[in-house]
C-alpha cells in the first residue's frame, strides 16, 4: 500500500515529466505503462559489465554457487536451502554461498541451514571479488540465482559472461537469457528449483553456458550497452550530436 501511495503521488509526475525513461529490458517499460498508466520514451538497456577476456567456464569444482547481498527473501535463498533440503542426501550437490551481510540476514541464513540440518552440503561465506570472484564462477558446477523477484543482478551477467551453465528464475534478465536458450529457468518454488538443479549440474546444460557467454558478450559487455544507450538517446532527443 505505501508502495502504491508513493507511486501515485510522486513517482507518476515525474515520470509524465520526463524526456525518456530509462528501463533494463522491454517487459519493464510494459509493466510501467499498466502500473502507472503514462507511456514515455524509453531507453532500453541493462547494467554493463566488466570481464577478463581469460576468465573461461571449467566446472571442475562441481558445486552450485551463489553470490550476492545477503536478503533472504528477496533473492530467494530460503527456497534455494529447501530446495537442497529436499533432494535426496545421495544426490545433493555441494552449494556455496558468498556475499556481504544485510540487515543480519547471514546469520539467519546460517541458523537455516543449520536447522534444515544440510550444513554438510551448503557453505556460507564471505564475499569474493577479483580474481577470487572469476575463479569461483570459474570452477563453480554451475550458478543458481533463485530471486523471487529481482531486474537485472550483475552477478548474473557475470556468471553468463564466464559461461557457467546459470539457474534463474523470472525476473527480467532471467526471461531475457532464457529467452535466448542461454540460462535454465524454473518457478521461484521449492519443488521447481529442486526439480531444475539436478539439471543445470548436469552435462546437458553446458550448451546452455556456451550460449550464455555468446550472448552475455554480445548483448550485456559495457561497450555494447554504452553504444545501445547512446543510440537511443540519440532517437529521443532528435540529435546526433552526442559523443
Amino acid at each position: 500500500m505505501r508502495k502504491r501511495i508513493w507511486a501515485t503521488a510522486l513517482e507518476r509526475r515525474h515520470l509524465r515529466n520526463a524526456t525518456a525513461v530509462h528501463v533494463f529490458f522491454p517487459e519493464e517499460r510494459a509493466s510501467m505503462e499498466a502500473a502507472m498508466r503514462i507511456q514515455r520514451p524509453t531507453i532500453i538497456a541493462p547494467n554493463g559489465i566488466d570481464y577478463p577476456e581469460d576468465a573461461v567456464w571449467t566446472g571442475r569444482g562441481g558445486f552450485l554457487l551463489w553470490l550476492g547481498r545477503f536478503d533472504i527473501l528477496t533473492k530467494g535463498l530460503d527456497l534455494l536451502a529447501l530446495a537442497i533440503e529436499s533432494i535426496p542426501a545421495a544426490r545433493r550437490p555441494r552449494v556455496r554461498l558468498h556475499g556481504p551481510d544485510w540487515r543480519n540476514e547471514k546469520q539467519k541464513m546460517q541458523d537455516l541451514v543449520r536447522d534444515l540440518r544440510i550444513s554438510e552440503w551448503v557453505s556460507i561465506g564471505d564475499p569474493v571479488y577479483g580474481e577470487e570472484k572469476w575463479r569461483l564462477i570459474s570452477e563453480a558446477g554451475a550458478c543458481i540465482y533463485p530471486s523471487r523477484w529481482d531486474a537485472c543482478p550483475v552477478a548474473v551477467s557475470e556468471a553468463a559472461a564466464v559461461g557457467a551453465p546459470t539457474l534463474v528464475t523470472r525476473y527480467p534478465l532471467g526471461n531475457f537469457l532464457a529467452g535466448h536458450d542461454a540460462a535454465l529457468q524454473a518457478d521461484p518454488d521449492v519443488a521447481s528449483l529442486a526439480d531444475a538443479i539436478p539439471r543445470v549440474l548436469s552435462t546437458e546444460s553446458h550448451e546452455l553456458g556456451r550460449s550464455a557467454a555468446l550472448v552475455a558478450r554480445r548483448y550485456l559487455s559495457w561497450d555494447a550497452v554504452v553504444t545501445s544507450w547512446l543510440d537511443q538517446l540519440r532517437r529521443v532527443i532528435g540529435t546526433d550530436d552526442i559523443r
